[in-house]
């Protein structure tokens, strides 16, 4: 993990009453740490089940993007279709301890127990800072998409972030698609435009 900085705040006062309405706290205060994952009896009767990265995941995963999200190829975010970037960005199931805290990025994929094949997957993304968890993008395979586990899934993940130090989630979706029902409310907002939580 990299070496925190300090900052001195002490000569900064905050805009108008902004510091009577929420706390402060000092930014070496800040962090999140993943959640570790619960087995769910919504996805285990549909023989599912959530995990995050093991080792020998990496091509099939690489594979499932491939299949989810072409259209990443060209963007900002098409490093997930280079193996090698993931060893040192996201969080290991094998690592969980250390990883939980350290790492930036995890990577929850639902695996068919079928077959033992990862079926749908997110990558998130933390800031500390914020202690915000971003559900950066995700879907499922392409084969297994009529199946109707959008709502366990996430509800799944959304109900593991909330036992977190999380104080906001945030995700981005298409117009038109379904929200996941959750305790958790998603909203955001992006070049001034802001769309409502559910």
């Amino acid at each position: 993990m990299s070496e925190r900085r300090s900052l001195d705040l002490a000569g900064c006062r905050p805009y108008r009453t902004m510091g009577q309405s929420c706390e402060l706290k000092d930014i070496a205060e800040f962090q999140v740490r993943w959640p570790r994952l619960t087995p769910s009896d919504d996805l285990r009767n549909d023989d599912l089940q959530l995990r995050y990265l093991r080792g020998g995941d990496v091509d099939g995963v690489v594979e499932l993007w491939r299949n989810v999200y072409p259209e990443v190829y060209g963007s900002t975010h098409e490093f997930v279709f280079d193996p090698a970037w993931y060893q040192d960005q996201v969080l290991w199931d094998e690592r969980f301890e250390t990883d939980a805290l350290d790492k930036q990025h995890a990577i929850i994929l639902m695996e068919n127990l079928e077959n033992e094949r990862p079926v749908g997957i997110l990558l998130m993304t933390k800031w500390n800072q914020n202690l915000q968890v971003e559900l950066t993008m995700g879907g499922f395979h392409s084969e297994f998409r009529k199946k109707r586990a959008f709502y366990p899934f996430f509800r799944e993940i959304l109900d593991s972030i909330s036992k977190t130090e999380a104080e906001l989630v945030t995700a981005l979706q298409r117009p038109g698609t379904t929200r996941p029902r959750s305790s958790w409310t998603i909203s955001g907002s992006i070049s001034g435009a802001s769309f409502p939580g559910t």
